[in-house]
């Protein structure tokens, strides 16, 4: 092959491959590779890397079969071997991915580098006795590499760590150890990371006195860190109980370093449990709490010793409020005090604030000793903290110093932060709060310079005021509250401002982030996300901030970045885990997959999973079709079958600062409350996902009377005197027009839809009362409509989707559709109908509203009862969606004086009407693809009209065809009106009179904060416009 005779021309052409693919132009690449396989069919490199630009643009079954003829002639090129291995990880296929190295090893003679991988794809698959023996297999070709002895120790440990005590300790863990003394023995250890892995089964084994031995012995000295080698000795002598030897070792290393505070809380914790045991009733003074107390004037003194004058230790002065308040908490440390006087916890208060009420952090160390204070005590705290501020900035005015002047205004933001936490803002009037708030922009303005020197990744010093200007501004804003809503976007204007000064600031960001979702505006969120650049374990804990109301504020598109970035951390913690073995980092690996465990069960990931499935549906899959084709590509992870109720709750409630008092925080039961609305919200959406997938499943498996008549003859029971739909007959084969044979008659589709649930319409049935069942538990919880404090998470859009009766218009479509199969299946002698749910309609008859109450609790159901269901939930369905659009339109254009406003927090009402609306089309499709392939497709059947059930069943999706083409269209010119009226501004997005009244220096702010909201109602209209363009032109390509 010329491209294998010139090296310089093969690389040539692969990085014209590489650089398209590096700027996502995934067609222009496809476009290149065909280009040179045209001259060298056998380019297995080439082809690789259009398999992978095929599936980046989508076309997951061209791109298989393109690496499945790779796979076949694949041997161990670079080029091939990168553009697989990037294949299999993208499309999740991790198995194949080792299958795909076992038969490299195979072909080829075992090179290093092939093992190496090979072992890096077990473990992406957490496969650790085939990681065991593969990384034997490299030392064994490689003796003198000691990482891959004590990566098979590792895979060994983590096979005890994934298996029963008993197993563990008889077979897993004494074998790693026999591994690890063999390397001892032979002194081969070299690395701190083959020490560590040797404590961790010692320690994992309770071999105590061994795992000492080994940090006190030459092993130790490889530890680069001392503290990390400190670490291993506490653990043990805490495993010990061995108190005394622990309190030493902390009292040797605070004598070193005294501002280490892990270490006076450790030597705390420890002191309170030797107290607790018989053998401190006689020991030596230093093992006393006296002996603490002293032992940390002792460290004082001795920096004033060696640093004159006296150093402002902070932990030395925490450690003494930490006692106070333990002693405070504890009967047993009350009574070990002897003859010790320690000062009140007030007088250690303010003595800190004397000393620190000048550093940034000063309020964070006090806040949770005020706590304990009684109410007129933390009074006394702040008039104290606030007669020093003043005298701070009076200092200031005679002398000039950039450090004094750094105090001073750290000192006014804690008088402010400290009459906010002791609630005395609660009392000021709506005008005294503005002007509080104007106060503090003015200090920030004029403590902007002092950080002029700053780097710009630096906080500022004075970015606490804007925060606490915006927090009180938000108390006169009665959670949305129309009539205040003017204080939230002055809010929104104040953090902008600041961020242009301090543009690095993570709580200036979540602030405005979490004011602009309030808005109902997501464009900026987006922005703010991106410069924040949040990744991996922080996506788990603050990712609920923007994506939980993405979806509902009409950013469809964002929805499914969001979404699918976390999808994607799953797959990174498998890259995670390679690195960790690669650098030796053994004691993250377990802590890697403790993560991936987390993730797992994550109430995070559940929703991610539920809501990229709600935006597949609702934006790319407009026919049955679509989603057939759609659900059956999709991992399990994403279309969960069954919702579990074992998530866990990772969200860090708290990341956001807040100085509201300890009453008003987020608290715990508020935290617990969210989750459980949280985990209904994700399991209804999921149960709403699923059943749409089922009936569509249902439908592309559908097989009516008419296409058995011929085959099997059924007989034909009567229905009031009419012929029912099995009695029809197949017409000739020269008869068909093939313009109406069904898209899903084709036996490729029917096929995919049996693999994907061979119980399509039973589940569907089953769903209908589990999603009635959601809805009544969200109903009755308490927390339902509880507003949580700003730093807490958004609600859920469950309020919103109970007053829209959304529930029940989805229950309603189901019914219709499973009634309408149950009709017109075929049946087999002695009435039994094969190959569907027995009645349905019984089944969820009480999911209705409005159903008939008279059917009886029979085995049997009428047809004329099944007719008058679906009669009554086609009724209910359009009046309900046009009850809902009604309300939607109320609530988002508003009268504001003289002029109209938009309301984007309204968006919510009108996304849920269109959610609503693509659901009922797609179920409604079902049913009148049902009645469509019961009417044969023949012209003749075309021509004569049917009669019976299948003629009313017609007539009634005839009537509701019209009535819902009929709100769609209202809905679609609504949101196109709507968003032209805002492009020509005859509809605000943000009252004129915050732009009016907001100083001018505030004009580059109160620009962007204008553009931003208006930008993004725009741009919510537009993917709502969009949706109900696609929905429109599907449902009138349906034929009756």
């Amino acid at each position: 092959m010329a491209s294998r005779a010139n090296p310089e021309a093969q690389e040539r052409k692969l990085r014209s491959i590489y650089e398209a693919l590096d700027n996502s132009a995934n067609k222009k690449a496809v476009q290149l590779a065909d280009r040179i396989l045209k001259k060298q069919k056998d380019f297995v490199s080439i082809k690789g890397l259009k398999g992978l630009a095929l599936l980046r643009m989508g076309r997951r079954d061209d791109a298989a079969a393109v690496i499945k003829e790779v796979r076949a002639v694949a041997q161990s090129e670079e080029a091939t071997v990168q553009a697989l291995t990037l294949y299999y990880r993208e499309s999740a296929q991790p198995e194949e991915l080792c299958r795909f190295y076992e038969d490299l090893v195979e072909r080829n003679a075992p090179s290093e580098e092939l093992l190496a991988q090979l072992f890096m794809s077990y473990v992406r698959v957490g496969n650790h006795k085939l990681q065991q023996k593969t990384a034997l297999a490299l030392h064994k070709g490689y003796p003198t590499k000691n990482p891959y002895y004590f990566w098979a120790v590792m895979s060994v440990f983590l096979q005890a760590h994934e298996s029963a005590d008993s197993i563990a300790n008889t077979v897993y863990l004494p074998l790693a150890e026999r591994m690890a003394d063999k390397m001892v023995k032979e002194e081969k250890i070299e690395a701190e990371a083959e020490v560590r892995l040797y404590l961790m089964i010692l320690l994992r084994l309770q071999r105590y006195e061994r795992a000492l031995d080994i940090v006190h012995s030459n092993l130790g000295n490889l530890f680069h860190s001392h503290e990390e080698l400190i670490t291993f000795e506490v653990q043990i002598l805490q495993h010990t109980c061995r108190w005394k030897d622990l309190m030493s070792l902390y009292r040797t290393e605070l004598n070193k370093n005294p501002e280490n505070w892990s270490s006076w809380s450790g030597y705390m914790d420890a002191l309170e449990k030797f107290l607790a045991t018989e053998e401190s009733a006689e020991c030596e003074a230093e093992f006393t709490l006296p002996g603490f107390h002293q032992f940390i004037t002792d460290v004082e003194e001795a920096l004033q010793d060696v640093n004159r004058p006296a150093p402002k230790s902070r932990n030395l002065h925490l450690a003494r409020l930490e006692l106070i308040k333990r002693v405070m908490a504890s009967q047993l440390l009350t009574a070990k005090c002897d003859s010790l006087v320690l000062p009140s916890l007030q007088e250690a208060i303010l003595g800190y604030i004397e000393v620190f009420g000048g550093k940034p952090t000063c309020f964070n160390d006090v806040r949770q000793y005020l706590d304990i204070l009684p109410a007129d005590a933390q009074k006394s705290v702040l008039d104290t903290a606030t007669a020093t501020a003043h005298q701070a900035s009076a200092a200031c005015k005679e002398e000039d110093s950039t450090s004094v002047k750094v105090s001073a205004v750290c000192r006014q933001c804690l008088s402010v932060q400290l009459a906010r936490y002791t609630g005395q803002h609660h009392t000021l009037s709506a005008e005294e709060r503005r002007q509080l708030t104007q106060t503090l922009m003015q200090q920030h303005t004029e403590g902007l310079p002092l950080g002029k020197d700053l780097l710009s990744t630096d906080v500022q010093y004075v970015d606490n005021l804007p925060l606490l200007a915006a927090h009180i501004l938000l108390d006169s804003v009665n959670h949305l509250d129309r009539s205040n809503e003017a204080d939230l976007l002055r809010a929104l204007v104040l953090l902008e401002h600041s961020l242009q000064a301090s543009p690095s600031s993570s709580q200036l960001q979540l602030m405005a982030l979490k004011l602009y979702c309030m808005a109902g505006a997501y464009d900026p969120c987006a922005i703010i996300f991106n410069q924040l650049q949040i990744k991996h374990f922080l996506l788990e804990t603050i990712g609920y901030l923007w994506s939980g109301p993405v979806f509902g504020l009409g950013y469809f598109r964002s929805a499914a970045a969001v979404t699918q970035m976390m999808l994607g951390m799953n797959t990174e913690t498998a890259e995670f885990l390679i690195s960790a073995y690669r650098s030796g980092s053994f004691h993250k690996i377990i802590e890697i997959m403790n993560f991936k465990q987390d993730l797992q069960k994550s109430l995070q990931l559940a929703t991610a999973s539920a809501l990229y499935q709600r935006v597949e549906l609702l934006t790319k899959s407009h026919t049955i079709e679509e989603v057939v084709v759609r659900y059956q590509k999709t991992s399990p992870m994403v279309f969960p079958r069954v919702v579990a109720a074992q998530w866990r709750d990772l969200r860090d409630v708290r990341a956001m600062t807040s100085w509201a008092p300890a009453a008003e925080q987020m608290s715990d039961e508020q935290k617990k409350s969210s989750f459980e609305l949280e985990s209904v919200w994700v399991e209804l959406r999921a149960c709403l996902n699923r059943s749409v997938c089922c009936m569509c499943s249902a439908a592309a498996t559908f097989t009516p009377a008419t296409a058995t008549a011929s085959q099997t003859p059924a007989p034909a029971p009567a229905t009031n005197g009419s012929t029912s739909a099995g009695a029809a007959t197949t017409a000739d084969n020269d008869d068909i027009d093939i313009t109406y044979v069904p898209a899903l008659g084709t036996p490729e589709l029917a096929a995919k839809a049996r693999t994907m649930d061979s119980g399509g319409l039973r589940e569907a049935a089953e769903l209908v009362g589990r999603i009635e069942k959601l809805c009544s538990q969200a109903a009755q919880h308490p927390g339902l409509r509880e507003r949580y404090p700003i730093q807490g998470p958004h609600g859920t859009g469950l309020p919103a989707f109970l007053d829209g009766h959304h529930g029940n218009i989805h229950t309603a479509a189901l019914i219709v559709a499973i009634t309408t199969h149950n009709l017109l299946r075929p049946q087999q002698p002695g009435g039994s109908k094969n190959g569907s749910v027995a009645d349905p309609v019984e089944a969820v008859r009480k999911s209705l509203e409005g159903m008939s109450a008279d059917l009886e609790a029979s085995s049997h159901v009428s047809e004329a009862d099944q007719l008058d269901a679906v009669r009554k939930s086609l009724d209910g369905i359009a009046s309900a969606l046009e009850d809902g659009f009604a309300r939607a339109r109320a609530g988002l254009c508003v009268v504001d004086g003289d002029s109209r406003r938009f309301v984007g927090c309204g968006l919510e009402a009108l996304v849920n009407v269109v959610d609503s609306l693509s659901s009922v089309v797609l179920l409604l499709s079902c049913a009148n693809y049902f009645v469509t392939c019961s009417r044969g497709t023949s012209k003749k059947a075309r021509k004569k009209k049917p009669t019976g059930v299948l003629g009313e069943l017609l007539d009634l999706l005839s009537g509701a065809h019209i009535r819902l083409g009929d709100i769609l269209s209202d809905v679609r010119a609504y949101a196109d009106t709507t968003h032209k009226e805002l492009v020509n501004k005859q509809l605000l997005s943000v009252p004129a009179a915050v732009i009016e009244q907001m100083p001018s220096e505030y004009s580059v702010a109160v620009e962007k904060v204008h553009k931003g909201i208006t930008d993004s109602h725009q741009q919510a209209l537009d993917a709502i416009r969009d949706v109900l363009d696609s929905k429109l032109r599907s449902f009138s390509a349906v034929r009756l």
